[in-house]
Order: structure tokens, then sequence, then C-alpha cells
């Protein structure tokens, strides 16, 4: 084994993706390599679970907002918007504490459609790209779509760090425990149940009227 630095080497990768998902919002057609794999076709309807997240700027009202810019998008209804939590930064641990959920959505648009409205409504919202893992007015990802895998430089589905963050884990369990993940082969409440990833994700407030299950529950 050689002497580099894993986390540097994925840092930079990662640095490299977000180069090219920015490049997808200025794209006007189907950006090169659209190659998907069981299903995620474009015109047909699809099960999709987005996370978000912000810790600048009032990110209880940025998040809000951020899911409300989702809701108008053209294709887009969305079913059920988790509670929102307070959780601990993952990587660059020196920044202020998120805000995150997750919102299930249908989707009759297709994966990189979907993104190009995402890194759009991350756009009209002020979102640069300047630290990785730094703060950010918005963060939008798509974690799950249908039963969809795909592995590009530029979008990769399911989110590869889904299995590993309990900020993401914890509302997407509130609102699909059993929505399964389809590399692992795995329901996302299994993945939670055996998670490893010790930082902390506190119950904020619930998205509507309805407090869910989760009240009260630290993580």
């Amino acid at each position: 084994m050689g002497s580099e630095d894993p986390g540097q080497k994925d840092a930079t990768l990662w640095g490299q993706a977000d180069a090219a998902r920015e490049r997808l919002h200025v794209s006007s057609g189907v950006a090169p390599g659209d190659r998907m794999v069981h299903g995620g076709r474009e015109g047909v309807c699809r099960e999709v679970f987005v996370g978000f997240g912000s810790n600048v700027g009032g990110p209880v009202a940025k998040v809000r907002e951020a899911v409300d810019r989702l809701a108008h998008l053209p294709g887009i209804k969305v079913i059920r918007v988790s509670s929102l939590y307070r959780t601990e930064p993952v990587g660059l641990e020196e920044q202020d504490w998120f805000v995150n959920g997750v919102a299930h959505i249908e989707s009759g648009l297709g994966p990189r459609e979907l993104m190009r409205g995402l890194l759009a409504v991350e756009h009209g919202m002020g979102r640069t790209r300047t630290i990785q893992g730094g703060p950010r007015v918005i963060d939008l990802d798509i974690l799950l779509f249908g039963d969809l895998v795909m592995e590009e430089p530029d979008l990769r589905i399911p989110h590869p760090r889904l299995h590993e963050r309990r900020f993401v884990l914890v509302p997407l369990c509130e609102v699909a425990p059993h929505a399964l993940h389809p590399v692992l082969n795995k329901e996302v409440g299994d993945i939670l149940s055996g998670l490893q990833d010790a930082k902390s994700v506190l119950f904020l407030e619930p998205w509507g009227d309805d407090p869910c299950g989760f009240v009260g529950r630290s993580w």
C-alpha cells in the first residue's frame, strides 16, 4: 500500500465531481455519458428521496425555501417532508451545526434533469462551492431514485455516502424506513440500526403541524 492520504484523495475526487455537477447546471441538453442502470428513464414517474441541509443565513428558513422551490419544479410532486434536525458537521468540524432533512418526492424527470433542477435551486439561493465540505447556504442531493443505480463521475445514485451518514439516515427513516438501498439490498431502517457514525443528530422541529414519532429523540 502507498502512503497517499485516502481523505485527501476522496476530497479531490469529490471536488472534481462538484465541478462537473456545476457544468450540468448550465447545460441545456443531456450531459455526455448519460448511462443508467435499473430504470430511471425520463418520462417515467419515480419515487425519489432528496436530502437537504443548510448552516448559513438562517438555515431553518433556507431549507424551507429550498423545499418550496423544489415543489415548484416542473414534473415534481412533494409527497412528504421529514422533520428538521440539528446535526453535527461531518468532515470540516470547525463550522456551525447544520439543519438537515429529507423530502420524499415523485419525479417525472430523469436523474440528470432532476439534478439540473436541484442545482438551479441551489444557484438561485446563492450557493457557491468554495471549501470542500464547508458552510453552505443550501445543499440538495439525490439520495435514492427508485431502484436506479447510476455510476458516473458527475452523478452517483444512490448517494455514495448515504449508508454512512446519520444526519441523512435519521430523516430518511422518518419518511420511509423500509426504502431499499439498491446496492446494499438493505432497508434504510436496518442500515441506521447498525450504523457506527457517532455524530449527533438532534430533533429540531416538525415540518408541518403533525409531529412525527421521532419527536424528542436524539440519535
